[in-house]
C-alpha cells in the first residue's frame, strides 16, 4: 500500500499582528539594569542627592528601552509559515516545520507557541529561533497523533526581542488550520504481509496432505488404473491375491 503524498496537510502562512492594544513588554535585561540602579540607595541614606542619581539612572534605562523597542521589527514585518512534509497517521511520529521570515532591519530572538490540539501533542509546542534582519530561519517540533479524524490548530503566539533583550514585542499570527489524521498505513502494510504469509502457509499445508505428491510412504490400498507399476507392493499383492499399491 503506497502512501498518497496529497494527503499531507497543505502549508499555511501569514503575517503577525500586535497582540492587545500595546503588544509590548519589558525584557529580562531591563529589570537587571533597574537592579543596578539600586546601588544609589545606600549612599542615599546619608545624602538625599544620591537618590536623584538613581532616578536619572532609571530614566536612562527607560530611554534605552524605548530605543530598543524602536529598533525591533513591527509584528506585520514578521512572516510565519507552517509546513507538513508527510501524511499524519495514527500513532506515527511526524514533524511540523515553522518557517520565519524577518522583513525588519534588526535581527530578533523569537519564541513561538502554537495552539495545537491535545490529540496531536500532549504539551504546547514551543520553539526558540534566531532570525537575522531581512533573513529567514526555520525550526521543527515533533507530534504523534493519538486519535483519528479532524483536528484544529488555533493561533500562533510570538514574543521576540533584539540582541539587547531590553524591550519585547508580543504578536499573534492567525495560523488556524484543520488537519486530518489518517489510519496508520504502516500497520496496514504489516497486516497485508501477514495475510499473504498466512495464505502461503495454508496452501503449503493443503498440498502437503494431498496423497501422491510426495515420496513418503503413508499406507497400502488397492491398485488403481492411474497408479504406476513401481508403486505396486508385490509382497502385499502375493499375500492378498490382488494388486496392492503404496500410497505416498
Amino acid at each position: 500500500m503506497t502512501e498518497p503524498p496529497q494527503l499531507a496537510p497543505q502549508p499555511i502562512g501569514t503575517r503577525g499582528k500586535a497582540k492587545g492594544r500595546l503588544g509590548v513588554a519589558f525584557g529580562r535585561r531591563f529589570f537587571l539594569l533597574l537592579l543596578v540602579g539600586l546601588v544609589w540607595v545606600g549612599p542615599g541614606w546619608t545624602n538625599p542627592k544620591y537618590l536623584l542619581g538613581m532616578v536619572l539612572w532609571d530614566v536612562l534605562v527607560l530611554c534605552l528601552w524605548l530605543m530598543d523597542l524602536k529598533r525591533l521589527p513591527k509584528p506585520e514585518e514578521i512572516e510565519i509559515r507552517r509546513v507538513w512534509h508527510a501524511t499524519l497517521q495514527l500513532r506515527e511520529p511526524a514533524k511540523a516545520t515553522l518557517e520565519f521570515l524577518n522583513h525588519g532591519k534588526s535581527g530578533i530572538l523569537l519564541r513561538a507557541q502554537e495552539e495545537a490540539p491535545q490529540g496531536l501533542r500532549a504539551e504546547i509546542p514551543e520553539v526558540d529561533v534566531q532570525v537575522p534582519a531581512g533573513g529567514a530561519q526555520s525550526t521543527n517540533y515533533s507530534v504523534c497523533p493519538r486519535e483519528r479524524g479532524d483536528m484544529h490548530f488555533g493561533n500562533t503566539f510570538l514574543r521576540y526581542q533584539s540582541a539587547w533583550q531590553i524591550a519585547e514585542v508580543w504578536a499573534v499570527a492567525s495560523l488556524q488550520q484543520t488537519i486530518r489524521i489518517y489510519p496508520n498505513f504502516q500497520e496496514s502494510k504489516k497486516d497485508t504481509i501477514y495475510l499473504i504469509r498466512s495464505r502461503q502457509i495454508a496452501l503449503e499445508k493443503r498440498y502437503k496432505h494431498q496423497p501422491g505428491l510426495g515420496r513418503e510412504f503413508e499406507s497400502l490400498r488397492e491398485y488403481r488404473e492411474s497408479d504406476e507399476w513401481r508403486d505396486i507392493c508385490w509382497s502385499a499383492t502375493a499375500r492378498r491375491a490382488k494388486l496392492i499399491s503404496k500410497a505416498y
